[in-house]
């Protein structure tokens, strides 16, 4: 096998690579969208053969469809990164592992993401439902701390053209544009979610109260922003900041279960939660993949972000500022031969969150046509369906709340942290 001529990549572009994967599998399961695609399974499923509706099969056919995708994709990365755990010791073979192999990896994942569709109707979407959540709340976290890194990135690059540009002028006016468009459109879609989500201030008091929180605190940031003793910030990166919270704020607003305070909820209800393109939806995906490939671009400060756990025998943090030096043929310590298990497990992540946006949070797997979709309780029945739906979306909104304001207060202490404690430098910001 070491006299095989095995093509390999460095460890930032097979990351890339890994990212395509995913990406791949995304718009596969996109084909849940299209109503041929799920008609032909309706026909073909012994799932419907119970009495219920045609929406209800649809959707519930769909679900399960979509929730097998994902699973297929996280059991691809789940089988990588114990054959990664085990080969740790075996320094070239998982050098080859990690950055080579890539037309046997893809089939690899086809195949399992395929063989995943064979998975019985159960409760295992549910399951993968309530493990999403969590993955969904990690993901959001730490992809908030990347937005700020990219914000205050993006505002050093536009100071540093501005400054060595010899139009100065032009970069200027370009940067006051820009952040005037950011927070016309950040001051627009409050005075729209103030109209459409609290119309009544006595039922939508929940609402009222994080809008109101919300705005708050990207005023706070914004004038913090232009403080004289602020140096390494500026209203750029505040602007990005503001609108991206503003966008949280309706993502969140947007799952909230009731229809006086939400008037899409009973769009989502009349439509039994089938599948629709959302404009949330679509934003969170693709926010979700540029941070993602941000995140692999700049792989030391996210290392050190994500590597605080320790995996003993499993994986050793080795950075990658001199990847360039890197060679397939040197010998490494065995114990920093592989740098791809937290990666792995990231991406697992990554794929559990995705999900979450594309089924909205909610599965029916597991209740609806079962004998626990109408549960007795306290002389009344209960539409377990129904309280899914409902739980799913208070969870969302939930979550969406709580990474909201942790993101505005994050920021808040990254402008501040330098001033309270000038002897202390964040290695992350």
């Amino acid at each position: 096998m070491a006299g095989c001529d095995i093509t390999t990549v460095k460890p930032k572009h097979g990351r890339l690579i890994y990212i395509g994967f995913v990406l791949s599998g995304v718009l596969w399961s996109m084909l849940t969208f299209l109503p041929g695609f799920r008609r032909f399974f309706v026909a073909h499923s012994q799932v419907c053969g119970r009495n219920m509706s045609q929406g209800k099969c649809d959707t519930l056919v769909g679900h399960i469809l979509l929730y097998r995708f994902y699973i297929g994709m996280i059991l691809f990365f789940l089988v990588l990164a114990l054959i990664n755990c085990q080969l740790t010791m075996f320094t070239t073979l998982s050098h080859w592992l990690e950055h080579g192999f890539w037309f046997i990896k893809f089939h690899m994942f086809c195949f399992i993401t395929l063989l995943a569709l064979l998975i019985p109707e159960g409760h295992i979407s549910n399951a993968i439902m309530h493990f999403g959540w969590i993955a969904s709340f990690i993901v959001l976290v730490i992809q908030v701390v990347l937005i700020i890194d990219l914000a205050k990135f993006l505002n050093g690059c536009w100071v540093e053209r501005m400054e060595l540009s010899s139009r100065p002028n032009a970069w200027y006016l370009m940067v006051l544009l820009l952040t005037s468009l950011l927070y016309t459109l950040s001051v627009a879609f409050v005075v729209y979610f103030y109209a459409t989500y609290t119309r009544s201030l006595k039922d939508c008091t929940t609402n009222v109260a994080f809008l109101t929180v919300v705005v708050l605190l990207c005023v706070v940031a914004s004038l913090l922003s232009i403080h004289p003793k602020v140096r390494e910030t500026g209203l750029l990166q505040a602007g990005i900041i503001t609108t991206y919270s503003i966008y949280l704020a309706w993502s969140c607003v947007l799952h909230y279960p009731y229809s006086v305070c939400n008037p899409t909820w009973n769009f989502l209800l009349a439509t039994e939660f089938n599948f629709h393109f959302q404009p949330n939806m679509l934003v969170d995906l693709a926010t979700t993949f540029v941070i993602l490939a941000y995140s692999v671009i700049k792989v030391p400060k996210v290392e050190h972000l994500l590597a605080s756990a320790s995996l003993n025998n499993c994986y050793m943090f080795d950075s990658e500022v001199n990847e360039n030096q890197e060679s397939p043929e040197s010998d490494e310590d065995p114990l920093l031969a592989s740098t791809y298990l937290l990666f792995y497990l990231f991406l697992i992540l990554i794929c559990l969150h995705l999900l979450m946006i594309v089924s909205n949070y909610y599965t029916p797997e597991g209740i609806v046509g079962t004998e626990e979709e109408v549960v007795e309780s306290e002389n009344r029945l209960i539409d377990m369906d129904q309280y899914v739906k409902s739980l799913s979306q208070w969870v969302a909104s939930c979550l969406k709340m709580v990474v909201c304001i942790v993101f505005l207060l994050l920021y808040i202490w990254t402008i501040i942290a330098p001033i309270i404690l000038p002897n202390i430098q964040c290695p992350v910001f």
